[in-house]
């Protein structure tokens, strides 16, 4: 049985660094966990205006991050483990529902999340086939 990281065994079983590649429910629990960090962030209004974030230096804002989330979210909702496809798809609605009212800086009249649309959308329909699928 494979562990879902689409990784062949036929080799030495690590990853670039030598390390091994984790286990498929050490996976689904750090994807469980950062799905969450959306619905933790503190009440301090860096994390929602990129434009405040920037003046108070650091990445440690949430939105700050949005690329990476998305990002990491889409991998997750489009991922071919099962397990960690709603992971991906709770961390993108918790960002939706966190960031979806942060505008962009960088084009005035935009929302933040605009720019990230087509990976929100490609979940969503990876998503919706699956279901289908199993339906």
């Amino acid at each position: 049985g494979g562990n879902g990281s689409g990784a062949s065994r036929g080799g030495n079983g690590s990853d670039a660094a030598g390390r091994a590649a984790p286990k498929l429910s050490t996976r689904v629990i750090a994807a469980a966990m950062i799905s969450a960090v959306p619905s933790f962030v503190s009440s301090h209004p860096a994390h929602l205006d990129l434009a405040l974030a920037r003046r108070s230096r650091g990445d440690r804002w949430l939105c700050a991050q949005a690329d990476a989330l998305v990002d990491l979210g889409h991998r997750l909702a489009t991922s071919a483990s099962e397990p960690l496809r709603p992971r991906g798809l709770a961390l993108l609605t918790r960002l939706v529902e966190t960031l979806g009212d942060a505008r962009d800086p960088d084009v005035p009249g935009s929302a933040l999340l605009e720019q990230f649309q087509a990976q929100v959308l490609s979940a969503l329909r990876a998503a919706a086939a699956a279901a289908a699928a199993a339906a």
